[in-house]
């Protein structure tokens, strides 16, 4: 599936500069990882001004919303980046799921709200249904396999290597 052209002028990003937007977005001092235009400004600079407004358009639709999910937006850059390979997409999901910034691994109800926000933030992205979101039994099912019998956690290492396995994250 090819991504929207309003998204182009961020396809192409390297994995220092989403880095950097996976910790802008989790360091919001209220904590709300809602984003607004000027406030994605601030982190990428007027210079992408352009780039920002095509952004908002794709993901407004219509709407009179001033705001976007910070964690659905960073969400789709980073699985839609042409840029870098998939083990770097991983990393930089986990980073961003990494709600205690720990830099370990992720527990299991994290690992599932991961999966839940990259499949809304696709189907936001394409405004349809890409992948089924809204499945909490698929999920579940989905997570158990990268837990290792009763493990409620996993380190980056094993969840990447699980997700670099798993055909159903390709």
């Amino acid at each position: 599936m090819e991504a929207p052209p309003q998204l182009q002028g961020f396809l192409n990003v390297s994995v220092s500069f989403l880095e950097k937007m996976v910790y802008f977005i989790k360091s919001d001092p209220e904590g709300s990882f809602v984003i607004t235009k000027w406030k994605l400004l601030e982190f990428t600079g007027t210079e992408r001004l352009t780039d920002v407004s095509l952004l908002f358009s794709l993901y407004e639709r219509g709407s009179q919303e001033t705001y976007l999910s910070g964690l659905h937006v960073c969400c789709a850059l980073i699985l839609l980046n042409t840029r870098i390979n998939m083990k770097e997409k991983i990393m930089c999901l986990l980073e961003l799921f990494d709600w205690n910034n720990e830099g370990k691994g992720l527990g299991f109800f994290d690992v599932l709200l991961g999966l839940q926000l990259c499949g809304q933030a696709l189907e936001e992205t394409f405004d349809k249904q890409v992948v089924d979101a809204s499945d909490i039994h698929q999920l579940t099912k989905l997570c158990h396999s990268a837990f290792p019998s009763a493990e409620r956690s996993a380190t980056f290492s094993q969840l990447t290597d699980w997700a670099l396995k798993d055909m159903h994250l390709r």
